[in-house]
């Protein structure tokens, strides 16, 4: 502060009217002084005793009160300097001894007083910087809790709403704040010891609060901070922000339902096999052994004859051959060989023409076929598959017609049947949910709605830069 005053009192405010008129204040009274002690009207005494000099405490005064500590003492400093005339009067008619004595205190006043005023002044500029500050803060956090787009609420130590952005009175009405958090189901505890703390939400686990029923039911995550300063400097509040983690949560709900129906599928794939397994190889393989024993001890008897024994081994061959051929089809239909060999087009029509299909099938290929990816293609082959075996099972179909279309940019496969329809608003089956995996996971689209004249169609397309052909 010193170092400033000394500042100040080397550059006084020039500019400022206020200061020369006291300075023009010094030079007067300094005038008056000389006048009457020319005229020799003021008695001599070794003690400060003139009025006139006392008079000088007004403008230091006054320039302390308006300027500070150092036009206050440049005040002072110059009236030691216009009170020279009268310091060198001759024959001890100015009284020196007691104007030194006078201007010094005059000084001491100076420097004390503006010392006194120019800390109170800094203390006061520095509380109006801290102030503004603080407003520009407070101002930039209400911006910043406006912009925010989840629901965001400010609450004081008495647990009432303070702050509320748009979003959270959207949530909760124009009327939330000044309402006690409590009642909107959410607890504030432990913030006071100045630590962030999770929030509890009353009656739900995993800090959750569920807002509204019904479809129009939100599920928030409700987080919390301790923040410090809003209102006045120093005062604490908690901000509860309130995360809408609806989707995520029935996304984890459908992909959790979607991975239980699939290992309930994969059981009964499993059942379905193991059926057929046993239905038909295994029996045949049974009585495959029955004839290869009855032909040894056909062998072994005495009665046997080479043309009973050749019967019995043609038997036994014959059915030997209907059990491979039982099982390739069943690998056949586990994973096609022809699809890896010859292609996707080559495998849907192997499917289209296998025995057991319900309804008229054809496929019509437009444009250049050509080979995909091995994950494209076996994806593909599988919603046709699933879309094929929906349309004869579920929708009463008289006909399935297939469309395979290759263009230079893309591949489109359709799936269209004449049956019952596809209805938008019905809950998504399992089948779906397959064929809807199956699609994202190798960068298809698929699309599935009732048909231009009825019926349902299946469309799956993919660009050319992600089949890599």
């Amino acid at each position: 502060m010193i170092r400033r005053a000394l500042w100040d009192a080397c550059h006084p405010p020039l500019r400022d009217v206020r200061f020369w008129v006291v300075q023009v204040l010094v030079v007067v009274i300094a005038g008056m002084h000389l006048v009457v002690d020319q005229a020799g009207l003021l008695r001599t005494t070794p003690f400060p005793a003139s009025e006139t000099v006392g008079l000088l405490l007004v403008p230091v005064a006054y320039a302390a009160a308006a300027f500070g500590l150092g036009p206050s003492v440049a005040t002072a400093l110059w009236a030691w300097v216009v009170w020279t005339p009268d310091l060198m009067l001759p024959g001890d008619r100015g009284q020196p001894y007691a104007d030194l004595v006078e201007l010094t205190l005059i000084t001491a006043v100076a420097v004390l007083v503006g010392f006194r005023i120019e800390r109170e002044r800094t203390a006061r500029a520095a509380a109006e910087r801290a102030d503004a500050d603080h407003q520009a803060a407070e101002h930039r956090y209400r911006s910043l809790l406006d912009a925010h787009v989840s629901p965001t609420l400010v609450v004081d130590e008495t647990g009432t709403i303070v702050l509320a952005n748009p979003a959270a009175r959207s949530l909760f009405g124009d009327g939330v704040t000044g309402r006690l958090v409590a009642t909107l189901g959410i607890e504030v505890d432990g913030w006071a010891r100045g630590e962030p703390t999770a929030v509890p939400a009353s009656g739900s686990a995993g800090h959750r609060l569920v807002v509204g029923v019904g479809d129009s039911a939100r599920e928030l995550r409700v987080e919390s901070t301790v923040v410090t300063g809003l209102g006045s400097p120093g005062l604490e509040a908690v901000q509860v922000v309130l995360h809408d983690v609806t989707s995520e949560t029935r996304e984890g709900r459908d992909a959790r339902a979607y991975a239980s129906d699939l290992v309930e599928v994969q059981e009964e794939e499993r059942r379905r096999i193991s059926q057929e397994l046993h239905d038909e190889p295994v029996q045949r393989l049974v009585r495959l052994n029955q004839r290869l024993l009855a032909a040894e001890e056909a062998a072994r008897g005495s009665t046997s004859t080479v043309v009973g024994v050749s019967a019995s081994i043609r038997t036994a061959r014959s059915e030997a051959l209907e059990v491979i051929a039982e099982l390739r089809a069943l690998a056949r239909g586990l994973r096609p060989p022809v699809l890896d060999d010859l292609g996707l087009v080559a495998a849907v029509q192997a499917f289209l023409d296998e025995p057991g299909g319900t309804t008229p099938r054809s496929l019509v290929v437009d444009g250049t076929p050509r080979r995909l990816t091995s994950a494209i293609e076996l994806a593909i082959f599988r919603i046709v598959q699933e879309s094929v075996r929906n349309a004869e099972r579920h929708s009463g179909a008289t006909k399935v017609d297939v469309t395979m279309s290759f263009t230079p940019d893309a591949c489109r496969v359709t799936v269209a049947d004449d049956g019952s329809g596809f209805a938008v608003d019905a809950p998504r089956g399992l089948g779906l949910l397959g064929m809807e995996e199956r699609a994202e996971a190798v960068g298809a689209r698929l699309e599935v709605g009732p048909g231009p004249q009825g019926g349902t169609t299946v469309t799956v397309s993919v660009a050319r830069s992600v089949s890599g052909s």
